[in-house]
């Protein structure tokens, strides 16, 4: 009895823990969405297609930044905030997409049901050379401050011992 729970309880949570990897890993039957290129450079223009869709049908583009902190001022497609299109009659649509800074992104597309159909992972590099934007903030004033309280508060408890020292 002992050995049976056991070798159910494992197969259960072999279930749980495969039933994920398994759905990650479906890829829908008869679609096939590409990318031009996978690792653009900031700014480079990127091209997103779906083929063998219903002719007709409406797709919606979807782009996800990660880390979440990337503004969606940083994508454009096709110029626009619109990611939805309508698949021209062989079942074919295309974005047109420019990803403007650094990170990771997941572009999805999905059919008019919410079902998806496909999708890619983008890695967007920054540009060789380049490095983090000057925000205007150089700490050395505020740490000549700092230090120049230091001194100061230093000098008062120096002060102050000295003329504890000659009233005694």
């Amino acid at each position: 009895m002992n050995l049976r729970r056991t070798l159910l309880t494992s197969v259960g949570t072999l279930t749980l823990v495969a039933l994920p990897a398994v759905a990650m890993a479906y890829d829908a039957p008869g679609y096939d969405t590409t990318v031009n290129d996978s690792t653009p450079a900031v700014g480079q223009a990127i091209t997103i297609n779906t083929l063998g869709q219903t002719p007709n049908e409406q797709l919606t583009l979807t782009i996800t930044s990660n880390p979440a902190t990337i503004g969606n001022d940083q994508i454009q497609v096709a110029g626009t905030k619109s990611l939805a299109k309508t698949a021209n009659a062989s079942g074919d649509a295309s974005w047109s997409v420019t990803l403007n800074a650094a990170g990771t992104y997941t572009a999805r597309v999905t059919n008019a049901a919410g079902a998806l159909v496909g999708d890619e992972v983008l890695t967007v590099a920054a540009a060789p050379g380049s490095s983090l934007s000057d925000t205007g903030f150089d700490g050395m004033e505020l740490a000549l401050g700092a230090g120049a309280l230091i001194l100061a508060g230093g000098a008062a408890v120096v002060v102050a011992r000295r003329r504890q020292a000659v009233r005694a």
